[in-house]
């Protein structure tokens, strides 16, 4: 038999043409975003990005997708200022998030009442802070589904970034 090109076909349709529809529909998708200071940060291979700017910080914005759980955002802040390293747990969620492991002291004067609000608000959205260290910050959340999702998301990452860049200052 010579049907063996379609099994062929059939696997490089998934193995190509899956992908690419993918990151087409995620590039329309970011290009409905309509926020000041945030603009596109095309890619070649993987997900297209985001840059956006704040008042005294920047940030890149990752997309990446998996399999498994659909995948996940990464909002990787920098500061504009040398901090020491604090990591919050991966699996904890509502009060047992602020739990921090490293320096105690400059988690306990980053972590303001506002900040938690916020940081509770993330949790909702299934997104929480992961890390500040050397004055990087990440916050991680759900791959969007839509614009208003994605909005949402970047809005009160927005917001956790401002409010740590002013505890930082005081």
């Amino acid at each position: 038999m010579d049907t063996w090109y379609i099994g062929l076909f059939l696997i490089v349709g998934l193995v190509l043409v899956k992908p690419t529809l993918r990151k087409l529909s995620h590039g329309r998708l970011i290009r409905q975003l309509a926020m000041e200071g945030v603009e596109v940060a095309p890619r070649w291979v993987r997900f297209d990005g985001l840059r956006v700017k704040g008042a005294s910080w920047t940030a890149e914005v990752d997309f990446k997708p998996s399999f498994e759980k659909g995948g996940h955002t990464h909002f990787k802040a920098d500061l504009g200022r040398k901090t020491p390293d604090v990591v919050f747990p991966a699996t904890a969620g509502g009060a047992a998030a602020f739990a921090a492991s490293g320096d105690e002291a400059f988690a306990q004067k980053l972590l303001t009442e506002e900040l938690r609000k916020r940081l509770l608000r993330l949790g909702a959205l299934g997104g929480r802070l992961w890390y500040v260290r050397g004055g990087k910050m990440e916050i991680v959340g759900p791959l969007p589904g839509n614009p208003d999702e994605l909005r949402a998301f970047l809005a009160l990452a927005r917001e956790v970034t401002d409010l740590a860049a002013e505890a930082l200052s005081t």
